[in-house]
């Protein structure tokens, strides 16, 4: 389902070097990554019922999951 949105992830973070950032883009560019942080985070918390009900953790003898 997010296949392709983490393979953008993955070449837009590719050999990042934060040294590189121009120190007038540091922090846009920090709020950039925060949000898409959060994003991702509020997604994840909409999904954790749907992964508990699944109950593939359980199977996999995990113990929450």
């Amino acid at each position: 389902m997010f296949g392709s949105v983490v393979g953008v992830v993955e070449r837009a973070l590719a050999g990042f070097d934060p040294a590189a950032v121009p120190l007038a883009s540091a922090e846009s560019s920090w709020l950039e990554l925060d949000r898409i942080e959060r994003l991702v985070a509020g997604a994840k918390v909409r999904l954790a019922v749907r992964v508990e009900e699944a109950g593939g953790w359980e199977r996999a003898g995990r113990r929450s999951a």
